[in-house]
C-alpha cells in the first residue's frame, strides 16, 4: 500500500510540474509578428512571459510564443495578434509547454485579446 501512495505522488509530482511549465502573457502587448515561408511564425511580447514553474526547458526565447500559418488555429491566432497589435490591445495568451513549431521557441495554446 506504502509503494501505491508514493507512486501516485511521484506522478502526480511530474504531471503538476510538465502543466506549470508553461508560458504566459498576460495583458502583454504585441511588439512583432513574423512568418516566413513555411508557415511558422512566432509573436513577440513586450515583456518575458511569466511562469509559475518556469518556461519549458525547450524555450530559449523568453518573450515569444510560435504558431503555424499552416494551420486553421496559426491562421486564428495570426488574425488575433496582427489585431491587436494594430490596435495596441494587450492579449492574454498560454503556451502549450512544448516547442512543437519551433524546437526553441514554446508553442501557443490559445489566448484572448483583453
Amino acid at each position: 500500500m506504502k509503494t501505491i501512495n508514493i507512486a501516485v505522488l511521484l506522478g502526480l509530482f511530474i504531471v503538476s510540474g510538465h502543466v506549470s511549465a508553461v508560458g504566459i502573457a498576460n495583458s502583454f502587448l504585441v511588439e512583432k509578428v513574423r512568418a516566413d515561408a513555411s508557415g511558422k511564425g512566432y509573436v513577440g511580447f513586450n515583456k518575458p512571459l511569466v511562469s509559475e514553474g518556469g518556461l519549458p526547458p525547450c524555450s530559449t526565447h523568453t518573450r515569444e510564443l510560435a504558431f503555424n500559418v499552416n494551420t486553421l488555429e496559426g491562421k486564428a491566432i495570426m488574425s488575433l495578434v496582427l489585431a491587436a497589435q494594430a490596435s495596441k490591445s494587450p492579449v492574454y495568451a498560454r503556451g502549450t509547454g512544448e516547442c512543437s513549431v519551433y524546437s526553441v521557441v514554446e508553442s501557443w495554446d490559445w489566448g484572448r485579446i483583453e
